[in-house]
This record gives C-alpha cells, sequence and structure tokens, in this order.
C-alpha cells in the first residue's frame, strides 16, 4: 500500500484504534493497595497490547480486580482517562504501558508479575514494540501516602539508584528488541498491525518469536539463512532458499502435472489456508490458468462434493436453529473489520440445483476472486452460508453431509432469519459493509433485491453482476456487426435471474441510446420453460410479465426465431445442448454475423461449445460463454472464445463500493461498469474473436471499472468518504492488496 493513502487505507481495512489507557484506582482501599504494592516493588500498571485484529489488556493486574475494569466514557473515570491523556499527548500513558510490559518482559517481581507473565504466555502476546520511548517508573517509597509519587511526575531522569539502575536494564532489554525487530522479514505490512511515529514512519508491533515461526513456517523455503536462524528456525527447513517467483513455479508445476479437477481445487484450496501470499500470488500471475480451478467450472464440481472434501470451516454458517441469536453468531467470527461478504442459501447453485450448505464453496470461490482481482485483503472477506435447510434429497440421505438435514425452511421464519442477518452484519461493521447475495432461488433472489437495495449496501450478482457483464459483450458484438444496440433486437433463452437481469439493464442501456422505455422493450423477446412469453399467458410472475409480448404462443425455439428474427440469442437456461445445429443455422440464416451467447455454467450446462457455433455458423458468429472453453480453428483461422464471466464486473465494482464508502450501489452503476468493461475491448482482442478483455489482463481491467464506478458513486453524491480523491485510479490503487513477500 501506497504511503499517501495510508490514512485512507487504516480507515477502510483496519480496526478501530484506541490510546493506550490504564485504570486510576479512586477508592481510599485501593490507594492504599496501590502504595503497598509500590513500596514492595510490584507495579501495577496496566497496558494494551495488539493481539491479531484486537486489542487486550496484559497485567501486572490489582489483585482485588477480576480482569481488567473498565469505564464508561461519560463516567467520572473515563472522563478524567480523556483529560489526562489530551494533557500529556498520549505520552505518560504509553510511558506507563511500556514500563508494565518490560517489568513483565524481564521477568517480573512478585506474584502479580508471575501471573502477568503466565497470561502473557497464555495468550501468546508478543514483545513490548521497541518504537515506544521507554521511562523509568518512579522509585519505591516507603513514605506515607500523601507523600508518594505519582508515576507521571517521573521524568527519567531522577537520580535515585533505583530508576537508574531500572532504566539501564529497560535499555538493554530496548537493545535486544531492536536487534530482534531487524530480523522479521520485510514487506509484511498486510498482515501485520501497524503504528505510525511522529515521522509518519509505520513500525511493527507484533514482533515475538511465535510470530516469526508463524511466519517462517508459512514462507519456507523464501527465508535466508540470517531470518531462519534469528526466527529459530535452522533445522525445521531445507537447506534451499527459494524465491516466491520459484516457489510459484512449483505450485503451477503440480497443476500442471495433475489430471484431477477436483485435485487441483484442493490443492489450492489447501495453500490458501497454509501459505495465503503464495496462493493469491500464484493466482494474480497465472489467472487464465487458475481462475477455472477456484471459481467456473470446477467450483461447480467442488459445491457437489464439498462436504466429501470438507477440512475445516471457512467462513461461517448460519442455521434455521439460529433466529434470535444472529448477532452471537456473527460476532463469533474473528475478524474486526469486514469489509466484504458473500452470502448464499445454496438453493440454485451455478446450474446445478439445490445444493444446500455445500454452497459455501462458491462464497469461497467468489472472495478469493475479489482478493486476487480488485485486491481487497483476505481479512476483509466473510463467506458465509444461511443454511436452512435443503430438498436435495441425495445430501438429505448422504451421511457426509454438513448441512441441516430437514426440507427447506421458507416463509416468515425464513424472513425473520434473513433480516436478523442483515440487522446483524451492518450493527457489527457498518452501513458501508457490502453484502452480495449468491445464488438464491429466482423468487428469493429477485424478492430479497428488492427489499434490501434501499436500505444496505448490497446487490445480487446473479441478476444483476451477470445482467452487466452481459450487456458489456452485447455492446462490444454490436459494435463488431456494424449496429448500435438499438438497431438490434434480442431473443433471451431462460428466463431466471440472469437473462431477466440483462433484459431489465438491456432496456435502461437502450433508453440511454434515445429509445423510449416501451421502444426498447419492444426489440426484447423472452422464452421460458413453456415456450416464448406473451401476454395472453396466465402463469407469468411480475418480472416475466414486464417483458410479455403480444404474440402467438410459440414454443419450439427454431419457430421462435423464424417469428421474431432476432440478431443475438442469449441462453442462461442451464439446458445443455439447447443450441442446436439447426438453431444455429437459423441464427445464420437471418443475421449476416450472428450473435450467440451460450452463458449457462458449468460447461456441461452451456447451450453450445464454442467449436459447435463456429462450425455451423461457418465461421461468423460473434460468440461467448459462460465457462471456458480452448480456441477453435475453422476456415484457416483461430477464433478465441470470450467468456462473460462475471469476474469482470464484481470484483470492481466491490473495490469501488469500498473506496467510496456507499450505504447503496443503484442499477446505474452496473451499467456504467457494462460500458467501462466495453471500452477495454482491444482491437486486436475483437480480431480474434473476443468481446471481452483477455483475462490476463482482468486485474488492470478490474482497476479502471472499479475506478469509473467510483467517479459514478461521487457524482450522484452516494459516496461518504472525504476528501474525494482527485485521481480516483491512484487512489484505489494504493488500497489495493499486494501479496508479495
Amino acid at each position: 500500500m501506497t504511503a499517501s493513502y495510508d490514512t485512507h487505507t487504516r480507515d477502510l481495512y483496519s480496526p478501530i484504534e484506541r490510546p493506550y489507557d490504564y485504570y486510576k484506582p479512586t477508592t481510599k482501599q485501593q490507594r492504599q493497595l496501590r502504595l503497598r504494592n509500590r513500596q514492595e516493588g510490584q507495579h501495577t500498571y496496566e497496558s494494551f497490547e495488539t493481539l491479531g485484529d484486537e486489542q487486550v489488556v496484559v497485567g501486572p493486574f490489582l489483585p482485588s480486580l477480576k480482569g481488567p475494569p473498565t469505564a464508561s466514557r461519560t463516567s467520572p473515570a473515563g472522563m478524567y482517562r480523556r483529560r489526562k491523556f489530551k494533557q500529556n499527548g498520549g505520552e505518560g500513558v504509553r510511558r506507563r504501558a511500556a514500563v508494565a510490559a518490560a517489568v513483565a518482559a524481564d521477568g517480573g517481581v512478585g506474584k502479580q508479575s508471575q501471573q502477568a507473565n503466565s497470561r502473557r504466555n497464555r495468550l501468546h502476546l508478543p514483545p513490548p514494540p521497541s518504537s515506544l520511548q521507554i521511562q523509568a517508573p518512579p522509585s519505591p517509597s516507603s513514605s506515607s501516602l500523601g507523600q508518594s509519587e505519582s508515576i507521571e511526575s517521573c521524568t527519567g531522569h531522577c537520580c535515585c539508584a533505583e530508576c537508574c539502575s531500572f532504566e539501564a536494564d529497560v535499555s538493554e532489554l530496548e537493545q535486544r528488541q531492536s536487534d530482534k525487530m531487524a530480523s522479521v522479514p520485510a514487506n509484511h505490512a498486510n498482515s501485520t498491525q501497524g503504528n505510525k511515529d511522529t515521522n509518519g514512519t509505520t513500525t511493527t508491533t507484533t514482533t515475538n518469536q511465535a510470530y516469526r515461526k508463524k511466519m517462517g513456517l508459512e514462507r519456507g523455503l523464501a527465508l535466508d539463512e540470517e531470518q531462519r536462524k534469528a526466527g529459530g528456525l535452522l533445522g525445521l527447513l531445507p537447506a534451499a532458499v527459494q524465491s516466491q517467483e520459484l516457489q510459484s513455479r512449483v505450485v503451477m508445476n503440480y497443476i500442471e502435472k495433475c489430471r484431477d479437477d477436483l485435485g487441483k481445487y484442493v490443492y489450492l484450496r489447501h495453500l490458501k489456508d497454509y501459505n495465503e501470499e503464495l496462493f493469491y500470488y500464484s493466482l494474480i500471475h497465472n489467472v487464465e490458468r487458475l481462475m477455472p480451478i477456484v471459481y467456473t467450472p470446477t467450483v461447480g464440481l467442488a459445491c457437489q462434493k464439498f462436504s466429501e472434501i470438507y477440512m475445516r470451516p471457512r467462513g461461517l454458517f448460519i442455521t434455521a436453529k439460529d433466529i434470535g441469536r444472529v448477532r452471537q453468531v456473527i460476532s463469533n467470527w474473528p475478524g474486526k473489520n469486514v469489509r466484504v461478504i458473500v452470502v448464499t442459501d445454496g438453493e440454485r447453485i451455478l446450474g446445478l440445483g439445490d445444493l444446500g450448505a455445500n454452497g459455501m464453496g462458491i462464497s469461497i470461490g467468489k472472495l478469493s476472486l475479489y482478493t486476487a482481482l480488485a485486491g481487497i485483503p483476505p481479512q476483509n472477506v466473510l463467506p458465509i452460508t444461511i443454511d436452512v435447510g435443503t430438498q436435495n434429497e441425495h445430501n438429505l440421505k448422504d451421511p457426509f453431509y454438513i448441512g441441516l438435514r430437514q426440507n427447506r425452511v421458507r416463509g416468515e421464519r425464513y424472513d425473520l432469519l434473513i433480516d436478523e442477518f442483515m440487522e446483524s452484519v451492518v450493527e457489527r461493521w457498518g452501513r458501508s459493509c457490502l453484502i452480495q447475495f449468491e445464488d438464491f432461488a429466482n423468487s428469493t433472489a429477485f424478492k430479497l433485491l428488492k427489499k434490501y437495495r434501499n436500505k444496505y449496501c448490497t446487490f445480487n450478482d446473479d441478476i444483476q453482476g451477470t445482467a452487466s457483464v452481459s450487456l458489456s459483450g452485447l455492446i462490444t458484438a454490436s459494435k463488431l456487426i456494424g449496429k448500435s444496440l438499438r438497431d438490434c433486437s434480442f431473443l433471451f433463452y431462460g428466463a431466471g435471474e440472469a437473462n431477466l437481469g440483462t433484459a431489465k439493464l438491456l432496456v435502461m442501456a437502450m433508453v440511454q441510446d434515445g429509445l423510449k422505455d416501451k421502444e426498447a422493450k419492444e426489440r426484447i423477446w423472452l422464452v421460458d420453460s413453456k415456450g416464448l412469453v406473451v401476454s395472453s399467458r396466465t402463469d407469468l410472475n411480475e418480472h416475466k410479465r414486464e417483458f410479455a409480448r403480444e404474440a402467438q404462443q410459440l414454443k419450439d425455439l427454431e419457430s421462435i426465431i423464424d417469428f421474431a428474427k432476432p440478431s443475438a440469442i442469449i441462453g442462461a437456461s442451464a439446458q445443455g445442448g439447447s443450441f442446436t445445429e439447426a438453431v444455429c443455422k437459423k441464427m445464420a440464416t437471418y443475421n449476416t454475423r450472428p450473435i450467440i451467447f451460450a452463458l449457462s455454467n458449468p460447461t456441461s450446462k452451456a447451450e453450445c461449445t464454442a467449436e459447435q457455433a463456429y462450425r455451423w455458423t461457418e465461421g461468423r458468429c460473434v460468440f461467448a460463454s459462460g465457462s471456458p472453453f480452448d480456441p477453435v480453428e475453422y476456415g484457416g483461422k483461430t477464433y478465441v472464445t470470450g467468456q462473460g464471466n462475471n469476474a469482470y464486473i464484481f470484483p470492481g465494482l466491490g473495490l469501488a463500493a469500498i473506496g467510496a464508502h456507499t450505504h447503496s450501489i443503484p442499477e446505474e452503476s452496473f451499467l456504467v461498469a457494462a460500458r467501462a468493461l466495453s471500452d477495454q475491448v482491444e482491437p486486436s482482442d475483437t480480431k480474434v474473436g473476443l468481446v471481452y478483455p483477455r483475462l490476463s489482463k482482468i486485474r488492470e481491467v478490474t482497476l479502471k471499472v472499479a475506478s469509473r464506478v467510483l467517479e459514478f458513486l461521487y457524482a450522484e453524491r452516494l459516496a461518504t468518504y472525504r476528501p474525494e480523491p482527485s485521481n480516483k485510479t491512484e487512489f484505489l490503487r494504493g488500497i489495493q492488496y499486494d501479496p508479495s513477500y
């Protein structure tokens, strides 16, 4: 992260920073106890230290108190502490914290210090930061209470032997700590807590040997001999030293030799658990080869087998039994500053149907792309599954199934659970925490989107994300055939979340291009499982009825093409092989260059393959798919398939939402994202048949999409972060996660 945006990154990604604090006794009994302890050399000052994402209080403590005492902000004690902190600029309390930590680290004196050291060891706390200016404590005195000297009065330059002796010990300890700091692997700002000194320099506060060993075992052969020696890792690692780039090559070598897609997925998931930085480094630098494993199509197989390959929890499971206690479940997640959540109830995973709790795999996969493509730190994302049961009989009978063994909870109880979930998320992480709904059933997805879209920072990727990426492909495809969107007609095969969302966004785009709403809808035809969507049908829901046309009822797809004569056919039906040779040839009959999008995934659900589409249309079609296909050779020319992957849209949209601290995401954001994506398709891409930028450029593409969306959010006054960055792209680049060692 760049220094220029360090303040913003702390606002975005770090827990709330609180000053060091301590408890000042107020009763006579406590003052007497404090004096007696000081006379015996038992310091009673408390300090705060950082452990991971949270601050904990470390001793020594007053023996009469159970744990660290607290005080309300409005209580006399709380007001006194804040006033004293402001008066002395924080130096006094930091000095007290450093003294107490130094005493505990040096072995301490008496029973209290032994208790404190035991607590420190039990919590695996690091030593005190060397950046603190440690001053000597006051001299222990046997004088009366009225003569006792407050610690604030000790300047560190007193002439008493006890102070000077202790100061020398502290200086030696501080020097030892500085030497240890030098051995910590560099460039680890993303995994440690940092504090800024007066010069603006960031200093690491997590420096204990356990931390270094943890980092050593994670980074393995990347540590050189000096780092291994300083971290106590000699003999625990082989002799070879490998750079992160070489380690990534080792990862890819294994992936290339492994013939089983599920085996590749499991290997990468274990790599993420063991060495998160190497996982994301490899994914970023090999996105074309690894994204189909981390995400579609392999993630579909991983979800089907999720119970069989389950090893440990990687997210939150909120069940129907948690109604009334969802806040408690949310509070159990250790991350203190979650910025992005992907939540599913597993009822419609890709085109595979109801997978129940096994749907957790899709949330994990989506968030891996949020980090790899948008640069959102992995500690700031959270996958969640709402487990309300399943209608999948195979899962209910499977002894390995990890979810609730019951039929799905629906109706009022389901709504109460989702309401409580949304409220709990905002209560803990704020209104700007992005909640992405993923793979809910059609009716549920539309209902939840309508209910929450203006109250929370949320969107549905199946409806809005798919719509945006599909529209972007159609914008590019229309340019390739020499027409504008307003001059084309579109046939949507499948009337679920994806195609309905695309149709609505397409209408918005054509209206923006100059058509009226009614004129735009007259260029759209829908086909569902019962045939052409026409106004005479009585079985239509409100979303389909919006696009019902005055026409005769037709069921056969070839007959519908003859009737509508569309410029483009967009498949999102999850009916593999629906675009037959006859269908593709019909499209080629009415169009010199027909647009054929087979967007269903995984691959087994695709309406047709790339090879079939190009061969059946004699290489004239503009083709895109939802799952990846190999390049196709036809007529002496190589055609590269454009994959209409939501990953082009949702990571950039999420990055913009986080950067803006927006509290809602309007529909226009997805139109902005679609046009931004289309603008990045280069002539060299369209020359080989691509309607999307190459996947090898997707991280930079994501950044530019995010920048355009961020500009829109500020223009519409939906961004709450101030001041507004002048250079949006560099601002977002500055807050991106970098997995390099």
